[in-house]
C-alpha cells in the first residue's frame, strides 16, 4: 500500500513540474502605444547581434548605442524615440 501512494506522489510532483515549466511565464503585454516598434524589435533586431530585451538598459545607454544604429537603419525619429522608450529600463523616481 505504501508503494502505490510514492509512486502517486512521484506521478503528481513530475506533472505539477510539467505545469510550471510549461505555463510559467504569461505572455508579454506590450503597450499599445509601442506595438508597432515592438514588432520592428521582434523581427528585425537580433539578425545583426544580439538582441536587447526591454528593460536591461537605460535610457541613457540606449540614446548613446543608437547613434550608429540611426545611420544603418531607415526608421523615422518618433520611432527611434519610441523604439528606445521601449527597451530602456523603467527609472525609479528619486527619495530625495
Amino acid at each position: 500500500m505504501r508503494a502505490w501512494w510514492i509512486v502517486r506522489a512521484g506521478a503528481m510532483a513530475g506533472l505539477m513540474g510539467a505545469v510550471v515549466a510549461c505555463g510559467a511565464a504569461p505572455p508579454k503585454v506590450v503597450d499599445p502605444k509601442f506595438a508597432e516598434v515592438a514588432a520592428i524589435h521582434k523581427a528585425k533586431c537580433g539578425r545583426c547581434h544580439t538582441r536587447v530585451e526591454p528593460g536591461l538598459r537605460t535610457h541613457d545607454h540606449l540614446e548613446d548605442a543608437f547613434k550608429a544604429h540611426r545611420k544603418r537603419v531607415p526608421m523615422s525619429e518618433d520611432n527611434w524615440a519610441l523604439m528606445i522608450d521601449y527597451l530602456a529600463a523603467p527609472t525609479t523616481p528619486n527619495p530625495g
